[in-house]
């Protein structure tokens, strides 16, 4: 990336100030979640017909699955973890994994490392010193997005077998 205009017209071309400027405009452009609104996983299950996150069960056959479709050319996340390395190591760590994600689910507890993403800024168009002229992607950690995708399964599947 090149340099960027501040709001007074000076030119930044310093990567640690270019950061600061890019932050400062997604900070003031993107409102930010408040967390202590969230309700709890349980509650929201008892809304899909009495079930409970702990009544999700994952299975070593189902991770395997995810990762066998893992797509390599995806970035990692901030745990450097890229999904060509997690697909090519699928069968040493499939049942560690399981087991973790599991244990995630049961305890109703999400690694922190889960909730960690790199903010990378993506020019979209007109002058690119401007920093309104980009958009923030976050990448986030693969292993989470299986994570994700595994609960949204169970998730589908009981809503299935209830109806």
């Amino acid at each position: 990336m090149g340099p960027l205009v501040d709001n007074n017209g000076e030119i930044i071309s310093d990567p640690v100030h270019k950061t600061e400027q890019l932050n400062d405009y997604f900070s003031s452009v993107f409102t930010r979640k408040n967390f202590s609104q969230i309700p709890c996983v349980d509650e929201k299950f008892d809304d899909v017909n009495s079930t409970s996150s702990t009544d999700i069960r994952i299975s070593s056959d189902q991770v395997m699955k995810k990762l066998d479709r893992l797509r390599s050319d995806k970035a990692s996340g901030p745990d450097d973890l890229s999904p060509r390395v997690l697909k090519e190591v699928k069968e040493e760590i499939c049942k560690p994994l399981t087991i973790i994600l599991q244990r995630s689910i049961n305890e109703g507890m999400v690694p922190d490392d889960y909730r960690q993403a790199n903010v990378n800024p993506i020019y979209k168009k007109g002058g690119k010193a401007r920093t309104a002229n980009y958009i923030p992607v976050s990448l986030t950690s693969q292993v989470s997005k299986l994570c994700e995708s595994l609960i949204r399964d169970a998730v589908v599947e009981h809503l299935e077998n209830k109806s």
